[in-house]
C-alpha cells in the first residue's frame, strides 16, 4: 500500500518527504469531518471501534486524559447525542430442553427491554424500540432408529408484534416443519 501511494504522490508532483498512506488516511478523515460528515461515519469508515479514538486520531482532544465531561463537551459539538444507540437496559432469557426415548423438544422465554436504536442513515431511521418478550418452542419425533427426526419449531408463540430494531422487520409467529435425515 506504502509503495502505491509514494508512487501516486510522485506523479502528482508531490516530491516533498513526509506523505504516506497514513497521511492520505488522516487527510481523508479531517476533510470528511471538515465538510460536515458525522463523526459516527467517519468512525466506522476508519475502522475504530471507539469513538474516543477517532476524537484523539482526528486531534479533536489532546493524547491527555480524556475526562467523560470533557469527551462529551468537544463530542457534543460534532454529533447529535440522538444518533448513539442505546441498547436495551434489561435483558433476561431462561429455557429448557428435553430428550427422553424418542422424544426431544424445548422451550425459552426472551426478554428485552426499550432500545433506542439509529442506523447509519440519518435520523429518520432513528427511534425507541418497545419492551418485548419472546417465546419460543419446539417439538420433535425420532423415527427409523433415529436416523429421521421430525419436528415442529414455533417461533414468537404468542404472536406479539415484536421490532427488535426502529429500522427492522415487525417479527410475528411464524411456524416450521422440519424433518432431518442422517446418513
Amino acid at each position: 500500500m506504502q509503495l502505491v501511494v509514494t508512487g501516486a504522490m510522485e506523479k502528482a508532483g508531490f516530491t516533498q518527504k513526509g506523505y504516506t498512506s497514513h497521511t492520505l488516511r488522516h487527510s481523508f478523515a479531517t476533510h470528511m469531518l471538515d465538510n460536515g460528515s458525522n463523526i459516527h461515519v467517519i468512525k466506522t469508515l476508519l475502522g475504530h471501534s471507539k469513538l474516543e479514538t477517532t476524537i484523539v486520531y482526528l486531534h479533536l482532544v489532546g493524547f491527555g486524559a480524556i475526562l467523560l465531561s470533557g469527551f462529551w463537551s468537544v463530542a457534543n459539538e460534532y454529533f447529535d447525542p440522538r444518533e448513539a444507540n442505546a441498547p436495551a437496559n434489561n435483558r433476561f432469557n431462561a429455557g429448557f430442553s428435553f430428550s427422553h426415548g424418542r422424544y426431544l423438544g424445548n422451550l425459552d422465554v426472551n426478554y428485552s427491554g426499550s432500545a433506542y436504536w439509529q442506523d447509519v442513515f440519518d435520523l429518520r431511521f432513528a427511534g425507541t424500540t418497545d419492551a418485548y418478550t419472546l417465546v419460543n418452542g419446539a417439538f420433535g419425533v425420532r423415527w427409523a432408529g433415529e436416523k429421521v427426526v421430525t419436528s415442529l419449531k414455533i417461533m414468537n408463540i404468542g404472536n406479539s408484534e415484536v421490532q427488535q430494531h426502529i429500522f427492522g422487520d415487525v417479527l410475528r409467529r411464524q411456524v416450521v416443519g422440519e424433518v432431518r435425515v442422517g446418513f
